[in-house]
């Protein structure tokens, strides 16, 4: 059945383009033909490929963005920072905003792997959770095979992160970095704080863009996956595998001016519509490099995660195997009130966030008041449309600027009592990420682009 309905898919994109009468849009965007290596040294920026090992035999990529051999910068003085991508998501999601790397209203551009870089102030690393496009090494294990997707987001907090920081600090020398969380990005780096506190003091400062922990007010069509919580975590295996011939349709389908607003809808629906922020030209190039691949199990997690209203560890669906991970027959809280007060945590939010909700953040920083985890930076938004996706779609680098006319005003105070994130303005420029397309299952696909 699943296999029909992806081959139904397949006939209407090709019917839909040969509506188009073969005629593309007049400019034919480069990237979208990139790898994310060759995108990145079009930048004129080089790349370095780190494997990372996982105490449980994942082997994770990570990209290390450094400047050209005759460059005057050396990476190794500049203060580390890893960007992390949420569900869905992988390291390109940071360096495919724009095709530029200045423009008119920012010196640094609007794509944030290379207005970080521009800065020339920080040695910018970009993570791979496993069982992405980057990430789908082992071992022992294949990605052709179901157990080597046993996994959620609880792995990737717990095995993931830390290996990876682990491997940023012995490959820099440094103690510390800085680490920004987008969506799941965020979730991951809380339960690590929760459960590992002594990286509190590892990690300074934690940027979390559309903060994610309680998901039970969400409104995205996310929300239906919950009923199948059950189901989910019985079937396991690969979520939204890669397809050949889906992905190639999808790369020739959405640069018709005509059939791009269709695009610019898959986008939307699950992160919520905000048009008039997106960058229509940019929708091929997008969709060239997400959806990114991830577990069934990551699925499971979130649904439960909407059903019990918990920000949880997974739950293996029987007391006995719960008992063995957890030595309790249930699934434990992640308990957020351990995170130190040391910690350096900055949130931004959106008012018409469907996925990071108003009540759901609210929740998370009553905890933290409990604990007295004080917030470097409380931001929320104050465009009301602004949405889970504008964190990476935004074209106006609204957030870029507010941070700017702060630091601004923080530099008039003769007094240096600037917060901590206001050393860290840059952080905020737009992320590309979360975009949703069915493709049909092939345990053998999923190569790098």
């Amino acid at each position: 059945m699943i296999a029909w309905n992806y081959s139904i898919i397949a006939i209407l994109l090709t019917i839909l383009l040969a509506i188009t009468n073969g005629q593309s849009m007049h400019e034919d965007d480069p990237d979208q033909h990139r790898t994310l290596v060759e995108l990145i040294e079009s930048r004129g920026f080089q790349v370095e490929e780190h494997s990372i090992e996982t105490n449980d035999g994942y082997i994770l990529l990570a990209h290390r963005i450094v400047w050209p051999k005759n460059s005057t910068i050396n990476s190794q003085d500049l203060k580390p920072v890893l960007l992390q991508h949420g569900l869905f998501g992988a390291s390109s999601d940071f360096c495919i905003n724009s095709p530029f790397l200045r423009t008119k209203r920012s010196l640094y551009g609007d794509t944030m792997a290379f207005a970080l870089m521009m800065t020339k102030r920080y040695d910018v690393w970009l993570g791979n959770s496993r069982g992405n496009r980057y990430s789908r090494r082992h071992r022992t294990r294949s990605p052709a095979n179901r157990d080597f997707w046993n996994f959620s987001w609880d792995q990737m907090a717990t095995e993931d992160l830390p290996a990876t920081i682990e491997y940023i600090r012995n490959a820099t020398g440094r103690k510390t970095l800085a680490y920004v969380g987008y969506s799941q990005g965020t979730a991951i780096m809380f339960a690590l704080l929760s459960l590992r506190p002594e990286y509190a003091d590892i990690v300074q400062p934690f940027i979390a863009l559309a903060p994610i922990t309680f998901v039970k007010n969400i409104q995205s069509p996310m929300r239906y996956f919950s009923p199948m919580e059950p189901l989910l975590r019985l079937i396991g295996g690969e979520f939204l595998p890669s397809n050949t011939l889906i992905d190639n349709l999808v790369d020739r389908f959405c640069v018709y001016p005509d059939i791009r607003p269709l695009c610019a809808n898959l986008i939307f629906l699950f992160g919520g519509f905000d048009k008039k922020n997106l960058n229509e030209t940019r929708i091929g190039v997008y969709l060239h490099f997400t959806p990114s691949t991830t577990s069934t199990w990551d699925i499971a997690h979130w649904a439960q995660s909407v059903n019990r209203g918990r920000f949880q560890r997974f739950d293996y669906g029987s007391s006995a195997r719960n008992q063995r991970h957890y030595n309790q027959s249930t699934a434990p809280d992640i308990p957020l009130e351990n995170i130190p007060t040391s910690a350096k945590i900055a949130l931004y939010q959106g008012r018409n966030d469907i996925l990071s909700t108003e009540p759901n953040v609210e929740h998370l920083k009553q905890i933290f008041k409990k604990s007295g985890v004080t917030l470097i930076r409380d931001f929320i938004v104050s465009d009301p449309k602004w949405t889970h996706l504008d964190f990476g779609f935004e074209t106006k680098t609204y957030l870029l600027r507010v941070e700017q006319q702060r630091q601004e005003k923080l530099r008039g105070n003769k007094q240096d009592n600037r917060s901590f994130l206001a050393k860290y303005w840059i952080y905020i420029v737009p992320v590309m990420f979360f975009m949703i397309l069915s493709s049909s299952m092939n345990p053998e696909a999923g190569g790098q682009r």
